[in-house]
């Protein structure tokens, strides 16, 4: 079943129209002409199966439309179109209880975990209807990953969101909820859907939960943890007390302020029934065992099944070194028979390499070379203005980004005098050039660090049509032409 497993109550599905009065009927407002044309080809969707919505002109492949309350019809349409021929049209005759209730997008949409995905699509419709997109899980609790609401218009607009996929997904999808009151009678069209990812820039740490369960223990509490292969840590609790622990101690005390540490659980009903609430934690093994006791997950939050908690570790002492998850029974309303588990606890944290790739992918000016080595990325530039960058390919959002260069220069360099400036530069050309380094003395061979921060609100906001270039060019000093090497070793972003 798709999105949500209940009663679906739709006028019809299909390549059949809901109504027998014309579309003008239930739209407030003329649509903008759109010319016939024919693409010579479509533009990218990324890992959305048919998202230009040109696939078949009898169906819309690998895309679905429901209505679990309310009244709605769905077909592939030749009416209005922003890409190819074709769009997804939605028409609305009565708003179901709640905005999820009444949706339509791309489904089972192949995604990798940890990675960092990059969302758009295009709408038009009925002036003031109302859509938010959303990225979510294909099952209960259909856990959302991203979206974003806009009011809808008669012209095509554009929406866009970023969102990072958690372990152990790889699949989703992609609805705009259109259950709203103010979308009784609207009709809306949907076009070229995209997704696009971005691999990770963080090594992911996984808890260790294998046979014998070592490093983990109760603490003091006088429950019992045993192992299962399907269900990881098992919390066998003492109801004598009213807290129970699970706990494991890393090898090495770290500072985990700043880093946000998932617990993939699972809970039984009875759990929920009784009224426990959960608690996880990090602490110090030793001295004064201060710990981070920031966040609760209240039972009222608490689901069946896979539960996954999002800890984001805010005011711990910057030497714990146990990760823990306390079970709070107080106040229950009986004791449940069965166990809570612990599946999997894992956070990131930087992997220590450059941010940006520094071996492959980079472009210098004409008639210069690229070298890549163990140190990182060089060339040689001989004028004035000569560039090596990266491209980042749309979508991307770096508005706001410090980019940290770490450059080595040759002494042949630094003895030209020659300046450097980090830059950062739209295709369609915004650039960020308030970043420079003074040459000469101002360098020496051991390298050198400089913070450049993309100023431009909003001009670094960039769709799959454009992409930006990073990197560094050389200004003469004196009309003196550079000679030697640069190096770019390392590229940090925040």
């Amino acid at each position: 079943m798709l999105y949500r497993p209940l009663l679906i109550s739709v006028i019809a599905l299909g390549l059949t129209a809901c109504f027998g009065e014309s579309y003008e009927n239930y739209s407030s407002g003329p649509y903008e002409e759109i010319p016939p044309r024919v693409e010579p080809s479509l533009p990218d969707s990324g890992v959305v199966q048919n998202g230009n919505l040109e696939e078949s002109t009898t169906e819309a492949i690998g895309w679905n439309g429901y209505a679990n309350s309310g009244t709605a019809t769905f077909e592939l349409s030749t009416e209005q179109y922003y890409t190819g021929a074709q769009s997804f049209k939605v028409s609305i005759e009565a708003a179901g209880d709640n905005l999820w209730d009444i949706g339509a997008g791309p489904v089972a949409v192949p995604v990798e975990e940890f990675y960092t995905y990059h969302f758009s699509a295009w709408v038009l419709g009925t002036n003031g209807a109302i859509a938010n997109f959303t990225a979510q899980l294909e099952e209960s609790p259909w856990t959302a990953l991203g979206s974003q609401q806009i009011e809808i218009t008669s012209s095509w607009q554009k929406v866009a969101f970023s969102f990072e996929v958690p372990a152990g997904v790889t699949s989703i999808q992609l609805p705009a909820q259109l259950s709203d009151e103010l979308n009784n009678g609207a009709v809306i069209y949907i076009d070229h859907a995209s997704l696009k990812g971005e691999a990770p820039r963080s090594e992911v740490v996984d808890i260790p939960i294998e046979p014998g369960l070592a490093g983990w223990s109760p603490d003091w509490r006088s429950n019992t943890l045993s192992y299962d292969a399907d269900r990881g840590v098992v919390i066998e609790p003492d109801w004598d007390n009213d807290d129970q622990i699970a706990m494991y101690t890393i090898e090495a005390p770290k500072d985990f302020n700043g880093t946000t540490i998932y617990y993939v659980l699972d809970i039984p009903q009875e759990f929920i029934d009784a009224g426990i609430s959960l608690q996880p934690y990090v602490q110090q093994n030793s001295g004064s065992y201060d710990a981070d006791w920031s966040q609760w997950v209240d039972k009222s939050s608490l689901t069946e099944g896979t539960f996954i908690i999002s800890y984001n570790v805010a005011s711990a002492p910057v030497d714990t070194q146990r990760i823990a998850l306390q079970i709070k029974g107080e106040g229950r309303s009986f004791d449940p028979v069965e166990n809570i588990s612990i599946e999997r606890i894992y956070y990131a944290e930087e992997s220590g390499g450059s941010d940006v790739p520094l071996d492959s992918g980079w472009t210098v000016s004409t008639d210069l070379t690229v070298d890549y080595s163990d140190a990182g990325v060089s060339y040689s530039p001989t004028a004035a203005d000569h560039q090596l960058y990266y491209t980042y390919a749309g979508p991307q959002n770096f508005d706001g980004s410090k980019f940290t260069f770490s450059i080595k220069p040759s002494q042949e360099f630094i003895d030209s005098g020659a300046n450097i400036q980090p830059y950062a530069q739209l295709n369609s050309g915004t650039g960020e050039w308030g970043c420079w380094i003074n040459g000469g003395a101002n360098l020496t061979t051991d390298g050198i660090s400089y913070e450049c921060t993309v100023e431009e609100s909003g001009a670094f906001d960039f769709d799959d049509t454009d992409s930006m270039k990073i990197g560094i060019q050389v200004k003469e000093a004196n009309s003196v032409a550079p000679t030697g090497t640069l190096t770019i070793t390392d590229i940090q972003i925040d």
